[in-house]
This record gives C-alpha cells, sequence and structure tokens, in this order.
C-alpha cells in the first residue's frame, strides 16, 4: 500500500475508505492476495484436518502464539504505538486450529505518516501468514480516530464497546477499557449496523462464487459465525445478556427452535465439534433458508427501540419524479432481463421494483427489488444462478440485487466494501425504499406495495446521514488538486454531498426532505434558500451524459461551485 501525505486533518478509516471509492490516489487501499492463494488454502484445511490429533494440536496452540508474540515484537517497534489488543476467538481463548484469525487491533499517537506505516505493517503481517486476518489493516487507528470513531459511527461504536470487554491489551496502556458505555438510545443502531456486516458476510458463502463459497471449511464456519451473531443481536436487542461463547449461543437458541431450524442448529453444533470440517447435508442452503426468517424476525422487532421510532418534528417528503431519474437505456434493459430471467425460475415471485435510494453513495445507483413469497423462497442455488447472471451482463450503470419479503430487503450482490446502508433495507432505517414502493411509475413488474403506516424519517437514519456528511466534508476538501479522479466521480461526489446537505438541514427546519434527482437536489437547495445557478445545470448534463458513456472535464467549474454554496457546506 502506498500512503501519500494529505493535508487537513488526519483521515480515519471512514474518510480513507470514501477517497479509495471516489477514485482518489491520495490514499490507496492495499491489494488482497491470500483468499486467491490456493497453496494457503490446502496449508488451512491441512491443519484443520490434523489438529484433532493431540501432539499436532498442541503444537498448533503454540504456533498461535507465537503468531500473536510475533505481531507484537513488530508493532511496538513503530514511532508512537499506544496499545496493542488481540480480539476475537484468540482473546476469549476460543481457537479453532486453521479456522481461527488472528484478530490485532493497534492505537497510536501517530503523525499521517506513522499511520500509513501501521497500517502497511498490518497487511504484511496478513501477507505473512494466512493465520492473520486478511483484514488487519482496517484495525489501525490513530488515538483521536479511534475515540471519533467510537463517538459518531455506529457500527464502530458496536465493535469498540465489544473491545471494552472482550479484548486483551497485550502491550501499552488500555485506551479501548477507558472508552465510555454507548449512550442506551444508540445501542439497537449498532447490533443493527452488525448484522448487516454479518449478512454481507454470510451472503458471499450462500450465493457467492468466490473462495468462501468453494472451500468447505469457510462455507461451514462462516455460516456458523453469522448465525450466532444474528442471534446474538436478537438477544441484545431484546435487553438481555448474550453468550460470551459461540458455541454457548447456540446451545441456548436450540430449546426455543423447532422443525427445520432446530435440525439446522444442531447440525451446526456437530460442525463446530468437528472443527467445520463436516456437514450434515447443504450448510448453504440451510444456513439460506434459516437466515432469512431470522433477519425478518429481527426487522420485525426494530421499531420497538428507541433509535428507530418516528424522529419528532420531521415529516418525511420523497422528491423523486420518475421522469428526472437517472436511469440509463442499458440499466432498464438490463433490469427487464432480470426480471425475465426470475419469473421463468421462481416459483414463488410475485414482482419488481427499480429506483434509486438515498442508501446508495450515488444519484445514479439503482436497487433492483425482487419480492418474492416469503412461503415459497428461492433456493440459495437459484440465487447464485441470478448473481451469476447479472455479473456476466450487468451495465456500467451500477444496479443491486435485493430479494424483498414482509418486513425487509435483503441485497445478494455486493460491489463495494461501503455498502452497509443498503445489504438490509427494512422500513425504520430506510423509510425512502418504502415510500417508492407505492409508486406505480417504478413498478417493472407486478403491483405496489402500500404500507399500513406511513414511511417515517428515524434517528438511525438522520444518524447515518449527518455521520457520512462528516466524512464527505473531510474527503471532498482533499479532492480538489487530485488530478486522477475521473470527472464522473467529481459529479457524482458533488451532487452526493449537497443531496446529505438538503436533507440535513430540511429536517432541522421540520419538513425533512430525501431528493433522489439531481433536479431534486436543486429544488431542496432552492426551498433552504441557497442559491442556484447555471453551473450545477452544467453538473446535471455532465451527469446524464456521463451515463450514455460521455464524459465532460468538469474540474473548471469547481471553484464557482465550492464558492456558491460555501454557507451551506458548513456544519450547523
Amino acid at each position: 500500500m502506498s500512503c501519500g501525505m494529505i493535508s487537513g486533518s488526519m483521515p480515519d478509516l471512514r474518510e480513507i475508505m470514501l477517497l479509495d471509492k471516489m477514485g482518489s490516489r491520495l490514499f490507496r487501499l492495499p491489494a488482497l492476495f491470500r483468499m486467491s492463494s490456493e497453496s494457503r488454502l490446502r496449508l488451512r484445511r491441512a491443519v484443520v484436518i490434523s489438529a484433532g490429533f493431540p501432539p499436532l494440536a498442541w503444537i498448533y496452540k503454540w504456533i498461535y502464539k507465537a503468531h500473536v508474540s510475533y505481531a507484537v515484537r513488530v508493532l511496538k517497534r513503530l514511532p508512537n504505538t499506544r496499545a496493542i489488543y488481540v480480539a476475537r476467538g484468540v482473546a476469549l481463548g476460543e481457537i479453532v486450529a486453521g479456522v481461527s484469525d488472528v484478530d490485532l487491533v493497534v492505537l497510536g499517537d501517530w503523525t499521517e505518516e506513522q499511520h500509513g506505516l501501521a497500517m502497511t505493517a498490518l497487511r504484511r503481517l496478513s501477507d505473512l501468514s494466512p493465520l492473520y486476518d486478511a483484514m488487519l489493516w482496517q484495525h489501525a487507528h490513530s488515538v483521536p480516530s479511534f475515540r471519533n470513531l467510537y463517538e459518531t459511527d455506529l457500527y464502530w461504536q458496536f465493535r469498540f464497546d465489544q473491545g471494552r470487554t472482550h479484548w486483551k491489551l497485550l502491550y501499552g496502556d488500555d485506551v479501548a477499557g477507558a472508552l465510555p458505555r454507548p449512550p442506551t438510545e444508540r445501542l439497537a443502531g449498532g447490533y443493527y449496523m452488525d448484522v448487516r456486516n454479518w449478512w454481507d458476510n454470510c451472503r458471499a458463502t450462500l450465493v457467492g462464487s468466490g473462495v468462501v463459497a468453494r472451500d468447505r471449511i469457510f462455507r461451514n464456519s462462516i455460516a456458523y459465525k453469522a448465525v450466532v451473531e444474528v442471534l446474538s443481536a436478537g438477544v441484545l436487542l431484546k435487553g438481555d445478556v448474550p453468550e460470551t461463547s459461540r458455541r454457548a449461543v447456540v446451545q441456548r437458541a436450540v430449546p426455543d427452535a423447532s422443525g427445520p431450524g432446530r435440525v439446522f442448529l444442531e447440525r451446526l453444533e456437530r460442525t463446530a465439534a468437528s472443527r467445520f470440517l463436516r456437514y450434515d447435508g447443504d450448510v448453504r442452503e440451510d444456513a439460506f433458508r434459516f437466515l432469512l426468517p431470522l433477519l425478518e424476525e429481527f426487522h420485525a422487532k426494530l421499531s420497538a427501540a428507541e433509535i428507530f421510532r418516528p424522529l419528532s418534528g420531521a415529516a418525511l417528503i420523497v422528491d423523486c419524479p420518475a421522469s428526472e431519474v437517472l436511469r440509463s437505456k442499458a440499466a432498464e434493459l438490463h433490469a427487464c432481463r432480470i426480471v425475465n430471467f426470475v419469473k421463468r425460475r421462481w416459483t414463488g415471485y410475485r414482482g419488481a421494483h427499480l429506483f434509486p435510494s438515498v442508501s446508495f453513495f450515488n444519484l445514479d445507483d439503482l436497487m433492483l427489488l425482487i419480492r418474492v413469497d416469503p412461503s415459497d423462497l428461492p433456493s440459495a442455488e437459484q440465487v447464485r444462478a441470478l448473481c451469476e447472471f447479472h455479473a456476466a451482463s450487468r451495465p456500467p450503470q451500477r444496479i443491486a440485487l435485493l430479494l424483498l419479503l414482509r418486513e425487509g430487503a435483503y441485497q445478494v450482490e455486493t460491489e463495494s466494501m461501503l455498502e452497509l446502508w443498503h445489504l438490509l433495507i427494512c422500513p425504520p432505517a430506510n423509510p425512502d425504499v418504502f415510500a417508492l414502493l407505492a409508486d406505480p411509475e417504478f413498478v417493472l413488474d407486478g403491483e405496489v406495495i402500500v404500507s399500513a403506516n406511513a414511511p417515517h424519517w428515524t434517528p438511525f437514519a438522520q444518524f447515518l446521514v449527518e455521520e457520512e456528511l462528516a466524512v464527505r466534508r473531510a474527503a471532498m476538501a482533499k479532492t480538489g488538486g487530485d488530478q486522477s479522479m475521473r470527472a464522473i466521480e467529481l459529479i457524482r461526489n458533488l451532487w452526493r454531498q449537497l443531496q446529505l446537505q438538503v436533507i440535513d438541514q430540511s429536517a432541522r427546519d421540520g419538513q425533512l426532505t430525501v431528493p433522489l434527482t439531481p433536479q431534486a437536489v436543486m429544488r431542496g437547495l432552492e426551498r433552504l434558500g441557497a442559491p442556484t445557478s447555471a453551473v450545477l445545470d452544467a453538473f446535471r448534463a455532465a451527469y446524464e451524459d456521463a451515463l450514455e458513456g460521455v464524459e465532460t472535464d468538469v474540474r473548471p467549474l469547481l471553484p464557482e461551485i465550492t464558492s456558491s454554496f460555501a454557507e451551506l457546506h458548513q456544519p450547523r
């Protein structure tokens, strides 16, 4: 990984990842090679198989300890390293040789250059051995960034809150242990963000075609972990104390289950006992059919949590005329092909809807919601075939595929690491989606869906808007002189920032507007009293042209945009 110096404040992980997605060369994410190495997979498999024999089992325990000790020696030599922790299974003493990763968290009083060195050191550890987690580089934080993530990001707040009690300090000061307890009203938001993350991890196994789907040990262990973490989130949502041991979570759930669900959980118990070498059946099909109803149950309970209740004084207006939606001809044609593909193969298919959502980072990103009967779900194999069909012919414009059930929608393919907003969709978290489901203009096939309760904006949705807006302000301030960014990325990110600003400020004025087209953003700016000019029309025209393959250099227009909206850009 190369790390260039960036002017301004030190970027945290969110800003680094956003700059990377925007196409900026100011800070590039590391390339990951570990998962593609067949020799490493064979080595991992040999370790799991041989770990059942006492002499080797003892040796493997020593090897894990040696990995931890070596990492500490390397990391504590970095300038100004403040704390080193080991996390998850290794910290809790639940090591399954060859399956468990060594998860580390490193904190430091670093300069920006030193932070880059720490991420590089963690990346090198991942490259060195398959026992180190492949994403170690994400877990190097400057102490101020660590605390800021804890205060302003629901996902990281949940993860770091777990760290207060579950991480094991290996070196330095206990910075995590000194964190305050998160505000009670935010807790459910953190549980939901973590559930979204686990759905993504498991989705790649259940309906994907990569290494984690092809390898038997990955299939078994990831399905097991995802089920355990979603079960634990349900316990937390009820206000109960979850088990710290994954095996105990499954054992606790078995007596309350019945029928196929109980059979599945008992099979999971046995596969964990086999060190994930064996599963009695097809774990992908069984986990798919167990997780979707479990997630439906979780979604149904969310609205009772304070952070998912209606935001006081914020009436929701979704401004999205169908004629204004950024939708290329190629995208429309592809969506129709997807619908025809599904209609011929899925007996439970009921309809399809295509539209944008504020849950996406770009105004031209679309979601294709495929409505299915919850009592007649497609198989994991059928969804996998759909994803392969989609990947083989998808257009340049982003179309995300989601299965729409009664309580929520479930994304079955991903394109970016930054998709937590829309991996799972439900009314309290994504009210704009459920407002548009009732609009016949966005029905590709089937009927409109009218909710019994009008969708409403929530503190959770507002929290995500405010968080992303703050990260974008920091990132956009750094991109003005970056000549590596393509015109389409500059255009997309300008409109996204303006969109979020309209939502944020209109929420404060008591009539919350969610604009989903460039024209809608301009109307929102006018209502807020912000000046609009011909330069925005030029940006809108450039956006439409870019989707049809014609790019315009918009960089000369940026100074006028920046000066026109300088006051609007300021946090309120």
